[in-house]
């Protein structure tokens, strides 16, 4: 039996593949791990089969134009206009030209040119993030994204560089693991409601340990109203209630007796 503490579980790279590569998994056969979730009561275990949180990439595109006046745009080639349809044009991307059955999203996140208002600057600069399930769907997500900032180019004579990031790969929950760890926790822990988690583009580097060794990725309950801790994730005010870390050190012995460790 080994536990992980583990550090940057969101930030890419991370520490799973230090972790992995340090030979924490060495003897370990399947691995289990949890996350407390603010969106759900207390005394609630959320499990998912399968794909169960997102790849998560991002890209930094720089364009850069040739600044000028305000009133004389036409000695100028204008970044803020170029990144404002490069912006518009990768949102075509999810809504048109990938499988509507296979998830994806496409977010603009930041968006920074210029400091005054009669200067048309030299460069613009856009950052996002791009989610999957699919392996496929997120190699081509980032062929798109070039592809649309060449034909920008093209189209408004601005140079436009665009740099990509994989981060984590999606989080893969083994059926095996993860239903029969539902299963147990559904018979041994009748207090406490178990519940089916629907996927989400989130994202966690505990995908780096599921593609190594069998296992799952199962949610807690951490809210309660009575405590002030209904606030989600990455709010000024986020609380969970600390019960929440009781019920994972349960649902941690059922993963053992899952395993065959204990009786």
């Amino acid at each position: 039996m080994v536990f992980i503490h583990q550090f940057a579980e969101e930030v890419s790279p991370g520490g799973a593949e230090a972790m992995i590569a340090d030979g924490c998994l060495e003897g370990v056969d399947a691995i289990y791990g949890a996350h407390v979730w603010s969106e759900n009561d207390v005394g609630e275990i959320l499990f998912q089969s399968g794909y169960t949180m997102a790849a998560a990439d991002t890209f930094h595109i720089n364009v850069q134009g040739k600044g000028g006046h305000g009133a004389l745009p036409h000695l100028t080639i204008d970044p803020v206009v170029a990144a404002s349809q490069l912006v518009v044009n990768l949102q075509q991307i999810p809504s048109r030209r990938v499988d509507p059955l296979k998830a994806i999203v496409l977010t603009v996140g930041s968006f920074h040119s210029g400091k005054a208002a009669n200067v048309i600057p030299d460069s613009a600069i856009i950052e996002g993030t791009v989610r999957t399930f699919d392996e496929t769907v997120r190699k081509d997500a980032e062929k798109m994204i070039t592809s649309t900032a060449q034909a920008i180019e093209m189209q408004t004579g601005a140079s436009v560089e665009v740099t990509y990031h994989f981060g984590h790969p999606a989080v893969y929950n083994h059926p095996k693991e993860s239903d029969s760890l539902k299963q147990l926790t559904e018979e041994h822990l009748p207090s406490f409601h178990v519940k089916e988690m629907k996927p989400f583009m989130g994202a966690e580097d505990f995908s780096y340990y599921l593609k190594e060794r069998p296992g799952t990725f199962f949610f807690v309950g951490g809210r309660n109203e009575d405590l002030n801790a209904n606030f989600p994730h990455h709010h000024p005010k986020f609380d969970v209630d600390e019960e929440a870390l009781g019920t994972i050190g349960k649902v941690f012995l059922l993963a053992l007796k899952n395993q065959g460790v204990l009786d």
